[in-house]
């Protein structure tokens, strides 16, 4: 049964979280780079302009707001298709995160009732099982948050008014945090890791004093 077991259940759920870390990781990593792009935005542009192009320093140059607004365009668009990919992911896995946080939750009120003495190896991997997805999606969250805060420290104030209405729509469509949930139920966060220990042992202690 274990050999049949193993393959079946393990190899196969192995494959799908570490899809599901590359997936989320990879947005992850585009919002952190999008967040140092913004803060650097207004240098980059008047490097490129005084220095490439050796033009006398004129903050106002048209050269600077075009290559502004060209940066801000790829910018966003790369922004929309994270966002897009986000709820791909989130349509697609949310109802097995649900299904495996709640399968691992009673693994570990049943790794308690056994004993710590004969399932003190079991309840560490379950554990850690359950921390990766809510990690996973914390770093989600503090990723996006970190990009609506450099969208705002962008120094928009110096840019053209074309330029401030590309801000503004991008500063809109940060309102809403970018987050993977468990069936639509609870996001993947530190709180809903600590949300879940804090059930499994209510339930433990329940189940215990019966």
């Amino acid at each position: 049964m274990i050999l049949i077991a193993v393959p079946i259940v393990i190899y196969g759920a192995t494959h799908v979280t570490i899809f599901f870390i590359v997936l989320v990781g990879y947005t992850e990593a585009q919002m952190i780079a999008l967040s140092e792009e913004l803060l650097n935005l207004w240098e980059d542009a008047v490097n490129d302009v005084y220095l490439n192009e050796g033009l006398p320093a004129n903050e106002n140059s048209v050269l600077v707001d075009q290559f502004i607004k060209l940066r801000l365009e790829n910018i966003s668009k790369s922004h929309v298709l994270n966002i897009r990919l986000i709820r791909q992911v989130e349509s697609t896995f949310r109802s097995g995160i649900l299904l495996q946080l709640m399968c691992l939750s009673m693994s570990l009120v049943g790794n308690l009732l056994a004993g710590l003495e004969t399932t003190f190896s079991q309840i560490p991997v379950t554990m850690l099982l359950i921390g990766i997805d809510c990690y996973t999606g914390q770093n989600l969250i503090d990723a996006s948050k970190a990009f609506g805060a450099a969208v705002y420290r962008c120094k928009w104030e110096r840019f053209d008014k074309s330029n401030m209405r590309l801000v503004l729509i991008m500063l809109q469509s940060t309102q809403k945090t970018m987050t993977v949930s468990a069936g639509g139920v609870a996001g993947l966060d530190y709180v809903s890791f600590m949300f879940i220990a804090k059930s499994v042992y209510q339930a433990y202690a329940a189940l215990q004093s019966k």
